[in-house]
């Protein structure tokens, strides 16, 4: 068979032995199997000696006995990924020693562990160090340092933390212990046993132990067994002393220690016996309580108290630093430095930060401007012209906390809620748009920009309504000019177009009727998966259908399951009620004719074992008497007698046997 030069066409298939190899029908190939599910179906071991080239594939188990290499990996080596090997010991490594291997997770279990801020760097020092691209944070997620413990990130208002800054600085907002020594500026507290300073400016020291100062100017308190024990006045001006034996308190001034009066016990001042009228004090300290009028200035570094204060003039303290706490404070004009009431009742105007306001309340600040409304249970802060709070009233309010975790704005009465960009009377540059914005993310969820685009989903928008995603409208969308889709359109319903429909249509539309009453529909390829009704005639690869013609496609092959001519319920693939013609060759079987007529291959190649096995042709049968009723005889005609059992050929004249 190897010489024989041809080809063979197995239209129904082909089978050897059964078990062995099949072809079938629809042309899946069966080794070892009857019954092939794949293209190539084989049941059992196969060799294959040469190189297997295949896309993709599914293997159950895969054992390799030499050595597998897929894109020049070396599984053998214990490579396992480009430049990583793993040693027997397993000890990940990068094969080349100017690779790098990178893990992602936690430290334990190497997984996905986050590098991008962390660099290992070589300065030549002969070591490698270790360095952050960002801020460092230890017990805070949001560091606003360098290196930052614990802490918020308002650096503002920055408590509960360490901070330190690539410049040197250090922000402790607690407790800064020491155990060899500072250097530098202190600021705040201290708190410690012994200490020694070469010089202290400070607004207000509390000390509890002994301060102990060499003589000279700017000295601390001393503390003597008696008064003739007192330094000289001279060498200790502006010195404050407190004698044992006297249980007095001296000041050295003008060459001289001079008594202070001192408040007793019970509440006495001096002896309890001396009168003390004081009509005019300057430049001195007055300890103790004041009893009468004070006409003048008060100036305190400590903490003063007073039950009642009234002024006629003004409270001034452009230079106060301390803070002034009152339980209510009245004043018609008042400009004072930090200031605390639970009542404050301002019959003019209010300034923070400024003298002199324009407006009834202004705040002023070099800096950031905060302002901190804020309530146990709720904070409400109103707007409006009636002084009663109600949602009924003249009023808006803006409220927090009153709905859990929620910020609420009303407009209590009948007017607009207007928000306005660009409202001042200039000219503007990259005017701003409406942002909405997710805070976890700083996410864009819409935007409305000066323009009146409206983009969901989108930060710039470029119509007037801009949505990336999904849009949903329950209910009919108007569109009163022109709609441009520019990817899929998904119609749930039905599509009425009134006018003309000029879209170009996807290849495949799924689920929809053409109904076209007048003029030409074109298609280049059409598939039909059950009925045609209502069409006279159907051209297929012509627009010119022949006339009288129901089907015209002359250039075109046609494939069906059945095809019925003169009945619409074919039982065989090919069922023709009526006479049929042909012009030119006949053939049966599972090649092309080679005569006229040719049945010389009829029944071969059918997998299907009732058709297997029947290469024979049965001529009409007839009896003898049915075979006297035949009409329109020709010569040539052949019938098998069923009442002799012999085939039959007609002549011309009389019928003669062929056997």
């Amino acid at each position: 068979m190897a010489n024989i030069k041809k080809s063979f066409s197995f239209r129904n298939g082909v089978q050897v032995d059964d078990d062995n190899f099949l072809v079938n029908q629809t042309g899946l190939v069966g080794i070892g199997t009857t019954v092939p599910t794949e293209a190539l179906d084989v049941r059992g071991k196969v060799k294959v000696i040469g190189e297997v080239n295949a896309t993709s594939g599914l293997i159950t188990s895969l054992v390799i006995s030499d050595t597998l290499q897929v894109n020049n990996l070396d599984f053998a080596a214990g490579e396992i990924g480009a430049g990583i090997s793993v040693g027997t010991a397993g000890v990940i490594t990068a094969t080349s020693s100017a690779g790098l291997v990178t893990y992602y997770g936690d430290g334990k279990n190497l997984l996905n562990l986050p590098t991008s801020q962390w660099l290992d760097t070589d300065v030549g020092l002969g070591y490698t160090s270790i360095y952050s691209q960002g801020a460092v944070g230890i017990a805070t997620v949001d560091p606003r340092f360098f290196l930052q413990i614990g802490g918020n990130n308002d650096l503002g208002t920055f408590n509960e933390g360490v901070g330190i800054n690539s410049t040197g600085n250090v922000v402790a907002t607690g407790i800064v212990t020491a155990g060899i020594g500072f250097t530098g500026d202190l600021r705040g507290n201290i708190v410690s046993g012994l200490s020694t300073f070469t010089q202290v400016e400070a607004s207000n020291v509390n000390v509890t132990g002994i301060i102990t100062a060499i003589e000279g100017e700017n000295l601390v308190p001393f503390y003597y067994l008696n008064q003739s024990n007192l330094p000289s006045p001279l060498t200790s001006k502006g010195a404050f002393a407190q004698v044992f034996a006297t249980n007095r308190a001296y000041f050295a001034d003008d060459g001289s220690w001079k008594e202070i009066v001192n408040r007793e016990t019970n509440g006495t001042v001096g002896t309890g016996t001396d009168t003390y009228n004081i009509d005019s004090l300057t430049s001195n300290t007055i300890t103790g309580t004041v009893s009468g009028n004070i006409t003048g200035n008060i100036n305190s570094s400590g903490i003063s108290t007073f039950n009642e204060i009234k002024v006629t003039g003004s409270i001034s303290g452009d230079t106060v630093s301390g803070v002034l706490t009152t339980g209510s404070l009245n004043s018609t004009n008042s400009n004072i430095g930090i200031a605390t009431a639970g009542s404050l009742d301002i019959q003019n105007k209010l300034a923070v930060g400024k003298i002199n306001p324009a407006k009834n309340v202004e705040i002023f600040s070099v800096g950031i401007t905060t302002v901190d409304v804020l309530g146990v249970k709720a904070a409400v802060l109103q707007l409006g012209q009636k002084a009663s709070i109600g949602i009924g009233e003249s009023t808006a309010q803006f409220k927090f906390g009153e709905s859990s975790k929620t910020l609420e704005i009303f407009n209590g009465d009948t007017g607009n809620f207007t928000q306005a960009l660009h409202a001042g009377n200039f000219v503007g540059v990259n005017t701003g748009s409406f942002n909405w914005l997710y805070g976890q993310t700083n996410e864009t969820l819409m935007t409305l920009d000066y323009k009146g685009n409206l983009g969901i989903g989108k930060t710039v928008a470029e119509y007037p309504l801009d949505v990336a995603g999904i849009a949903t409208f329950s209910d009919n969308v108007f569109v009163k000019s022109t709609l441009d889709v520019g990817a899929s359109l998904t119609v749930g319903g039905n599509l009425q177009v009134d006018g003309v429909f000029n879209y170009p249509l996807p290849s495949v539309i799924s689920g929809s009727n053409l109904n076209n009453s007048t003029g030409i529909s074109t298609f280049l390829n059409i598939q039909v998966s059950e009925t045609i009704s209502g069409v006279s005639t159907i051209g297929i690869g012509t627009a010119n259908i022949a006339k009288n013609v129901a089907i015209d496609a002359p250039f075109g092959t046609a494939i069906f399951n059945k095809v019925g001519i003169g009945t619409t319920g074919p039982v065989a693939q090919l069922e023709v009620d009526g006479a049929t013609h042909i012009k030119k060759f006949f053939a049966v079987g599972n090649q092309g004719a080679s005569a006229a007529v040719d049945f010389s291959t009829a029944g071969r190649g059918d997998l299907l074992t009732s058709q297997q096995n029947k290469m024979f042709m049965i001529p009409p049968k007839v009896t003898t008497t049915e075979r006297g009723n035949l009409t329109d005889l020709q010569a040539g005609a052949i019938i098998y007698n069923t009442s002799t059992n012999k085939l039959q050929v007609y002549n011309g004249s009389s019928w003669a046997n062929l056997h």
